[in-house]
């Protein structure tokens, strides 16, 4: 289970497209970050990826509150984190 933003056409609907073929992906682009982090804890989720670093549209606030035990920086904008 994971939580996902779409991100729109480009190289953010590519790893969404990869991603939901071997997780369920919930949507929060709509969700205050901390409603989106309880989310998160509420359904156990073990694995938080951050796909977007410092950048337009990060979501960062959900992972300093956070609310999975394990957190990972992915791909990134180089250096930003």
């Amino acid at each position: 289970t994971g939580w996902h933003e779409d991100g729109g056409p480009g190289p953010h609907r590519m790893w969404r497209n990869r991603a939901a073929n071997h997780c369920n992906l919930v949507d929060v682009s709509a969700d205050r970050d901390a409603d989106a982090a309880a989310l998160v804890n509420d359904r156990r989720m073990h694995i938080l990826f951050n796909i977007m670093g410092y950048t337009q549209g990060e979501r960062n606030e959900i992972f300093a509150l956070q609310p999975a035990p394990l957190q990972v920086l992915y791909k990134g904008f180089v250096g930003t984190l």
